[in-house]
C-alpha cells in the first residue's frame, strides 16, 4: 500500500482513532487491531507477516529519530523504562551500513 494511500484511509476514520471499535469509547481490542491490519493486508497485497500492530510502533519510532533527535523523550513516548531499550532503533540495517560506508569512504 502506498503512503499516500493509507493518508487518505486514516483521514477518512470517523473517530480520532485509526482502527476504531464498537468497545468503550470507541477503542479497539489489539486482537480486533491485528485482525483488522489482517484484512488491510489482504485488501492492499501486502505481506500478512509485516502487518502486525508492533511493525507501525517500530515505523513510529524509526520515523520520529528521523525527525527529532531526542531518544529520551522517545523513550518516553514508547513507554520504556530508559533510552538503553529505546537504542535498538538507532541501528542501522546492513544495506544502510554499506550506504554509510559507501559515502564515507573513497574507495
Amino acid at each position: 500500500m502506498r503512503i499516500s494511500n493509507m493518508k487518505t484511509a486514516i483521514r477518512k476514520a470517523e473517530n480520532d482513532y485509526l482502527f476504531g471499535g464498537k468497545g468503550e469509547g470507541g477503542i479497539m481490542s489489539s486482537r480486533g487491531v491485528s485482525e483488522q491490519l489482517r484484512r488491510f493486508a489482504d485488501k492492499y497485497v501486502i505481506p500478512r507477516e509485516v502487518m502486525h500492530p508492533h511493525s507501525f510502533r517500530h515505523r513510529f519510532a524509526i520515523n520520529f529519530l528521523q525527525e527529532n533527535k531526542d531518544i529520551a523523550l522517545l523513550a518516553d513516548l514508547m513507554g520504556h523504562s530508559g533510552v538503553n531499550t529505546t537504542m535498538i532503533y538507532l541501528r542501522l540495517s546492513k544495506e544502510e551500513q554499506r550506504r554509510a560506508i559507501d559515502d564515507s569512504v573513497r574507495w
